[in-house]
């Protein structure tokens, strides 16, 4: 427990679910729609909430009556997106159309990110929903997580200032006008995001960005990757360099992606996009947006949860593979 100016940091055992109903509380959301193990959570701590059906139809009801809401099930913020409603939910890459996603490698990061979704997409410039991805092994696994005072989240976290409802009702039309309102936002957001993680670096000494670059700046193969096991990517990039092997690490934190962030990747020889999520059409999700930045990229289709030895065999395949390659890495 650290005491500051404005309030105390505490610091707790938590798992993903229970990180995620810790920022909600902290956040002061008024509605969580849904049913899983957060809404489970968060009833013995949160004041005033209700728990409602999993319907994107109550969550947009709740955030058009001026109140914060977190939407704890997976699913599509399409309508929300449309009606210009800073909803915040679970998701990732396979429902996050039209919405910002948050990709936390760790606990502290599934707070952190909570907090800062409901800073961006509230903001007058932006007005979208995000998803955060909480994948099964963050759920299941505990963390040490910082998490700070009502007071301090209040001081961060501005009040949730909306047009009168008939005008986010106004906006839900599904047609070009209302896709190129929605692209703009997405694209404002790039600023406003960047401004945001930069107050958190201020306040809590935590430096986010939207890509994070491991032992890239000599490397000639890169791994890309999300979520909570990019850590043990990191280790299995160590194991990898202390053999000889020049590669390094691309993750990524947030979307919406932004080309230029993937640079780096251009002067590779070869690298490997490992995915959890899948479009049948195209493969990996990841790898379906940025196959183009390299002539070498081959795509892991994995499970959440990928172990080092797992990563260092995608290495030692990719190295000797003489062509780019779809490798399912699925027992």
């Amino acid at each position: 427990r650290n005491q500051g100016g404005e309030g105390e940091v505490m610091t707790e055992l938590l798992n993903g679910y229970e990180v995620a109903a810790h920022a909600i509380r902290a956040a002061k959301v008024q509605y969580l729609i849904g049913s899983n193990e957060i809404a489970r959570t968060a009833r013995g701590f949160v004041e005033p909430i209700n728990i409602l059906d999993s319907n994107i139809d109550a969550a947009l009801g709740s955030e058009l009556a001026g109140s914060r809401t977190f939407f704890s099930s997976v699913g599509s913020l399409k309508k929300a997106a449309f009606m210009r409603l800073p909803v915040i939910g679970l998701g990732d890459f396979e429902t996050h159309n039209y919405s910002m996603l948050f990709l936390p490698e760790s606990n502290q990061e599934i707070f952190d990110f909570i907090i800062l979704a409901y800073a961006i997409c509230e903001d007058r410039k932006v007005l979208l929903p995000a998803s955060i991805s909480i994948d099964s092994l963050a759920a299941k696994t505990s963390e040490v997580v910082d998490t700070p005072s009502l007071k301090i989240v209040e001081n961060f976290l501005a009040p949730l200032k909306l047009d009168k409802p008939e005008k986010h009702i106004l906006y839900g039309g599904d047609d070009l006008k209302h896709k190129a309102q929605i692209t703009k936002a997405l694209s404002n957001s790039i600023d406003i995001t960047k401004k945001q993680f930069e107050r958190w670096r201020k306040k809590f000494k935590r430096t986010y960005d939207f890509t994070e670059k491991f032992m890239l700046d000599d490397a000639e193969y890169a791994f890309v990757v999300y979520g909570s096991s990019s850590t043990n990517a990191k280790i299995a990039v160590k194991n990898l360099r202390d053999k000889g092997k020049k590669v390094g690490l691309l993750r990524v934190v947030a979307t919406p992606l932004n080309i230029k962030d993937f640079d780096i990747l251009n002067k590779m020889k070869k690298i490997a996009v490992v995915d959890q999520h899948i479009y049948y059409s195209s493969g990996g999700a990841l790898y379906s947006m940025i196959k183009s930045i390299n002539s070498f990229p081959s795509n892991y289709l994995a499970e959440d949860l990928v172990t080092v030895r797992e990563y260092e065999q995608m290495f030692d395949h990719l190295e000797k593979s003489e062509k780019p390659e779809r490798v399912w890495m699925i027992q």
